[in-house]
């Protein structure tokens, strides 16, 4: 019985893992023309970028919760068969409570060197709040309270499920 309880405990130890925050999302807008820098203050968009499984993810994979002003980090997503990833900062909301956030593009994760693309992220719930071919206003509201709310409502983190043998010495664990 104690092997099979260190084995668990070792097996256990090794499943948990620190994973870096992240969000997910149902809707992008990209900005038309270049020029975005991490504190503009509109967006002009026109359509929804096609995509799927939007995610952003903060820049430092130890960061288990979004943090500070302005949040790093990478927006990805999927089109068509290819996987777009973006680096850059999170630093402007939209709304009042916040229904969307800006995204600027950074030459490279983690760093305040703007590429001059930027991205209109739409939180969940509120897909259906923007149109087409619109300008849209950004304030300097801190977003990390916002991420956090949303990932905290996405995470399914189930404990893993143990199951005997027949009383064995063996056991499986489902994830």
């Amino acid at each position: 019985m104690k092997k099979f309880l260190l084995l668990f405990l070792s097996f256990l130890a090794m499943i948990a893992q620190v994973r870096a925050a992240s969000v997910s999302f149902s809707k992008i807008y990209q900005g038309t023309g270049t020029g975005y820098k991490i504190s503009s203050s509109k967006i002009d968009i026109t359509t929804p970028t096609p995509g799927t499984t939007i995610k952003f993810t903060s820049a430092n994979p130890a960061d288990v919760l979004f943090s500070g002003n302005d949040v790093a980090g990478q927006l990805t997503f999927t089109n068509g068969g290819s996987y777009y990833v973006y680096n850059g900062i999170i630093s402007r909301d939209v709304g009042n409570p916040a229904n969307a956030c800006y995204f600027c593009e950074t030459t490279a994760l983690g760093n305040n060197t703007e590429t001059g693309v930027a991205f209109l992220i739409i939180l969940p719930g509120y897909e259906s709040s923007y149109t087409n071919n619109s300008s849209v206003n950004t304030n300097s509201s801190p977003m990390y309270s916002d991420l956090n709310t949303i990932q905290a409502n996405q995470q399914t983190n189930v404990a893993p499920v143990i199951t005997s043998n027949s009383g064995g010495a063996t056991a499986s664990v489902s994830i």
